[in-house]
C-alpha cells in the first residue's frame, strides 16, 4: 500500500493528456523532422543543423508561401 502526504490509501489519478501543438511548435517540428534532428545527437551535430539547416527549412517554407 502506498502513501501519499503521510496518509495510508491508495492515489487515483488520471494520466496527463495531451496538449495541443501551436502553429509554432509544428513547424518546428517539422524543421527538425526534414533536418534529422532526433534524440541522441552529438552537441556538434545539433548546433551544426541549427545554423546551416534550419534557417533553409524556414527560407524555403517563406518562398513556398509567397
Amino acid at each position: 500500500m502506498s502513501s501519499s502526504g503521510g496518509k495510508p490509501g491508495f492515489v487515483l489519478s488520471l494520466r496527463p493528456r495531451r496538449y495541443k501543438t501551436t502553429k509554432q511548435q509544428e513547424t518546428m517540428r517539422e524543421a527538425a523532422k526534414a533536418c534529422n534532428i532526433r534524440k541522441g545527437i552529438t552537441r556538434r551535430e545539433l548546433v551544426d543543423k541549427m545554423i546551416h539547416c534550419i534557417p533553409e527549412f524556414y527560407r524555403k517554407k517563406r518562398e513556398e508561401a509567397e
